[in-house]
């Protein structure tokens, strides 16, 4: 994906009125534009998300917002089951398939997760009395709720046909409805987790309605069942979804875990921290998600180009998110504070360990769309199965003796575990994406940072010491890259 800015060519002749100066290329300009169209509305969405969790931390305490967060992570691994990698898959073969074909493929891929929805509502009305009788009746209405939930496939096919706003209203819509629900409950009635779950399945009810009647004004879905349509989505999906079911094990079963081992206080305080690693996860989703079309033409195109701007974004991902972790620890505790109160101050701990977590999260999503652009999805299956068996052994071996803080090391370890097999692969398949040269400075900057973080500026202000070490950091980048002559960038 080439960002950069092109001047035009000197030709003697006027520049048309029309004409610009700077210009960015195709695959650029419709990064850019589905960025920006879909960002508004999911930053309603986003924040709504987040202020509807704040205020049940608030106003129910640690314990309370353990139950709601079971809750929420219930219905969650239930929807990403259901969707089986076939969301993904759709996205890739939409923006690859010829017009005439599209909307035949597109039937089939509703009908596909029709036919998952409901198979997996029925999972969940089972699995609900078996892991807790406490909490049936909320997780039930979970259960219930997966079709509405686990519909969030409409993106690609507004990206694709140039329409993302609908994307930002359908988003929108529902952030606004979410968020206003929550509030009027607390307002004028008591709020207890199935009321709290009603409105939130309502909400995302509302989403699918209005995402659905759009998505009909630009792709018209033919309910056709087609065998080879349809083989052609779960050929590549199932790989997908199979590594779906373990990479959801792997991410959730802390939440399931620490409700079986200790108490729903634990789970609410593991999940205020997880909380803000979850926001910055999503806002990490919808800055991948389009490049999944982008980089699969690329692909079609030629290793080369996708080559050269693959190593593009993962270089500057290598430069800008490290300073995000390594300055967690500075202002967890006054964040944790500020946010949800003195009684989650104990989760600023689970926060300094989760924001490694998230580091290595994002190189996984991006490593991973690279893999479906190329179709090297075989290995993530295995990848994913020995991530989840790691993690439950590991929760159940630290969280009697540890607590939530043993449940973020675990999953520390198993998404470091995750991206090392993933990067392995691509890196095999897919030459020249990473400077040897430029992988060892990125290491040496970050322990610079941490031995003088612990040995010189530790009694320093904040302020002082995350100043002085960011001056650092681009200071020692400015070096590389000048000298290197950008080559990471080229």
């Amino acid at each position: 994906m080439n960002l950069a800015l092109s001047l035009p060519k000197r030709t003697g002749k006027k520049i048309k009125r029309n004409s610009s100066l700077f210009s960015l290329s195709p695959d650029a300009r419709s990064y850019v534009l589905n960025l920006a169209a879909q960002f508004l509305g999911r930053t309603i969405s986003i924040s709504a998300q987040l202020l509807v969790f704040l205020l049940v931390a608030r106003k129910l305490g640690a314990t309370e917002l353990g139950r709601f967060a079971y809750f929420l992570t219930f219905v969650n691994v239930l929807a990403a089951l259901s969707d089986f990698g076939t969301g993904e898959t759709a996205s890739k073969d939409l923006s690859q398939l010829p017009d005439d074909i599209r909307s035949k493929y597109w039937g089939n891929v509703i009908i596909i997760r029709i036919i998952s929805n409901l198979l997996f509502c029925f999972i969940g009305i089972f699995a609900a009395h078996i892991l807790r009788k406490d909490m049936a009746v909320e997780l039930i209405l979970g259960a219930l709720s997966v079709p509405v939930v686990s519909s969030r496939i409409f993106d690609p096919v507004f990206q694709i046909y140039g329409r993302p706003w609908y994307a930002s209203a359908a988003s929108g819509f529902y952030g606004m409805l979410y968020l206003i629900g929550i509030v009027m409950l607390f307002l004028v009635g008591k709020a207890t987790i199935f009321r709290l779950g009603l409105i939130y399945a309502l909400s995302n009810a509302f989403y699918v309605i209005a995402a659905f009647l759009f998505s009909k004004t630009v792709l018209k879905p033919l309910f056709k069942p087609d065998k080879k349509l349809v083989l052609r989505n779960l050929k590549t999906a199932l790989p997908i979804g199979i590594s779906t079911i373990f990479i959801t094990i792997n991410s959730r079963a802390d939440t399931f875990m620490l409700a079986w081992l200790r108490n729903d206080r634990e789970v609410g305080l593991y999940n205020a921290a997880y909380k803000l690693v979850d926001t910055a996860l999503i806002i990490m989703v919808l800055l991948t998600n389009p490049l999944v079309p982008i980089l699969s033409r690329m692909a079609l195109r030629g290793r080369d180009v996708l080559v050269k701007h693959s190593r593009r974004i993962l270089g500057l991902m290598c430069i800008v998110f490290p300073p995000v972790p390594l300055l967690t620890p500075l202002f967890s505790k006054q964040l944790m504070v500020f946010l949800y109160g003195r009684d989650y101050l104990a989760a600023a701990r689970a926060l300094n360990i989760l924001s490694w977590v998230c580091f290595l999260i994002c190189f996984s999503m991006v490593t991973s769309v690279l893999c479906l652009a190329i179709n090297l999805v075989y290995f993530e299956w295995w990848n994913a199965a020995l991530a989840a068996a790691t993690n439950v052994v590991l929760n159940y071996l630290w969280i009697p003796q540890y607590g939530f803080i043993g449940s973020c090391w675990a999953t520390l370890v198993c998404e470091l575990l995750l991206l090392t097999v993933t990067s392995a692969y691509l890196f095999r398949t897919i030459k020249g994406i990473f400077n040897p040269l430029f992988l060892a400075y990125g290491l040496f900057t970050i322990g610079s940072w941490i031995f003088l973080g612990t040995r010189v500026f530790s009694k320093s202000s904040p302020w002082i010491f995350s100043g002085v070490l960011l001056l650092l950091y681009v200071f020692l980048w400015f070096i590389y890259l000048i000298s290197t002559n950008y080559k990471q960038f080229l």
